[in-house]
């Protein structure tokens, strides 16, 4: 497996079974995105989702004021996703 690491971090959870795992990567595709890259607005369509593989990664949101407010900080291995809104196919 290309990425053992993550699917390490993320195997206790038992949302996806190794051999469904090793299927997914073979759909897999690596970018770079130079810092301060927004990777998805509000409103996209939830139809991807991200493993970082290196950096950090901020999640966050903006009141309808203009204020941003960080929800949390991803790093190595982690998968970044709206997976609610993935399987329910809405933005």
């Amino acid at each position: 497996m290309k990425y053992l690491d993550v699917y390490k971090k993320i195997a206790p959870s038992g949302l996806i079974p190794e051999t469904e795992w090793q299927v997914m990567e073979t759909y897999l595709q690596e970018k770079r995105f130079p810092k301060k890259t927004v990777m998805m607005n509000v409103g996209d369509k939830a139809d991807r989702f991200f493993i970082i593989l290196s950096g950090m990664v901020r999640l966050f949101y903006v009141s309808s004021k203009g204020q941003e407010f960080t929800k949390t900080f991803l790093g190595p291995n982690d998968v970044a996703s709206p997976f609610a809104e993935m399987i329910q196919g809405i933005p």
